[in-house]
């Protein structure tokens, strides 16, 4: 009878333990595949020091971790690129990866916040040629450039135009005339001196 009290007792404790070891080891394999499928709402609560314990506090860490990169995927998704991330190891790749992501999207802000500002000396260098958002910026920059330039020299001759236009203004003799053309032209181009030829058929 003892015997098999003793057995019965022995038994009924190792269902317990392995009841409460089986529902604990259940909470993690259901809080995992919650975070398989992408929701970080997931809580996990185990003060026990024993191995279960300790997986329990490394999967805690785990959601931390992913909680905190999807926040500076949500912060940047939103324009703002003033997060910063601080990688845990030199093993982290994800951070890592981030914090190179943003470091991009900053220089790409920068070279537009100037472009907007009419400085047209930005400087992109893309990093590949897959780099496309690069790619395209320089080549929009370099455009604008042209653009500028093609108006700064319209607006150079339109002005020139006019000027010249008011300095032949008047009742001028037509020697006075070619003098003032062509002192003013010269001026104006900034050349050293100016010559006319007139080409006589007679």
């Amino acid at each position: 009878i003892v015997l098999f009290a003793s057995l019965a007792f022995g038994l009924i404790v190792g269902l317990a333990l392995s009841y409460n070891i089986t529902s604990r080891l259940t909470h993690v394999v259901n809080a995992a595949k919650s975070l398989s499928n992408g929701d970080l709402s997931v809580e996990l609560r185990e003060a026990s020091g024993d191995e279960i314990g300790e997986l329990v506090a490394a999967f805690q860490q785990m959601i931390a971790y992913i909680r905190n990169v999807a926040h500076v995927s949500e912060t940047v998704s939103a324009g703002d690129l003033r997060v910063n991330v601080t990688p845990l190891s030199e093993q982290d790749v994800l951070n890592h990866s981030f914090k190179k992501m943003i470091a991009y999207l900053q220089g790409i802000a920068a070279v537009t916040e100037r472009v907007s500002e009419k400085d047209l000396h930005a400087q992109v260098v893309p990093k590949s040629d897959a780099d496309v958002l690069s790619l395209s910026l320089a080549k929009m920059v370099t455009n604008l450039r042209a653009m500028m330039t093609e108006i700064e020299q319209q607006s150079w001759l339109k002005d020139g135009i006019s000027q010249l236009s008011m300095e032949l203004s008047g009742d001028v003799a037509l020697k006075d005339v070619c003098q003032k053309a062509m002192s003013f032209v010269a001026h104006y181009v900034k050349a050293g001196s100016g010559a006319l030829y007139v080409y006589n058929t007679l």
